[in-house]
């Protein structure tokens, strides 16, 4: 069985953004400060509002790993983003 980190690398992306998007901020601030067991369990946490801003925050993430090449990364991410719909 292969380790999940989804949600450290969705925190990791939000971080990205804190500090320039309130929402990205209450959303890392969700993510840290409650105890969720995996993607599906954080997206049945999300309000519509919430999930369509964390669609566009992984939109941009998941582009950005693709153009690195972080394979890893970009798989977590999309594991997330399908959670979302």
């Amino acid at each position: 069985m292969k380790d999940d980190h989804t949600l450290d690398y969705v925190l990791e992306s939000l971080s990205n953004w804190v500090d320039t998007h309130h929402k990205a901020k209450a959303l890392y601030e969700k993510l840290m400060h409650h105890s969720y067991k995996n993607e599906e369990d954080f997206a049945r946490a999300l309000s519509a509002e919430e999930a369509h801003f964390l669609s566009d925050v992984l939109s941009e993430e998941i582009n950005y790993a693709e153009q690195a090449g972080d394979k890893v990364r970009l798989g977590q991410l999309n594991d997330m983003y399908e959670q979302l719909y």
